[in-house]
């Protein structure tokens, strides 16, 4: 059962995917990131380990890393 609190959440997330996925060259700076998916780090991180087990940053990273893989 999804409370309103976890859609929020996952909204939040499917945001902060969007934003990275548009401009991953925009995106360098990782504490521009809450700012650009319009909310607070915390919020942002509380999401996160809400809606995808991880931190926001990790999920960067690893996204970070498959781009590059894809590219090679």
């Amino acid at each position: 059962m999804r409370t309103r609190q976890t859609e929020r959440y996952q909204q939040i997330v499917d945001r902060f995917e969007e934003v990275v996925r548009a401009d991953i060259k925009k995106s360098a700076r990782i504490a521009d990131l809450p700012r650009e998916a319009g909310v607070t780090a915390r919020t942002l991180s509380r999401a996160f380990r809400t809606a995808r087990g991880t931190t926001p940053y990790r999920y960067l990273q690893k996204f970070r890393l498959n781009e590059v893989r894809e590219r090679f």
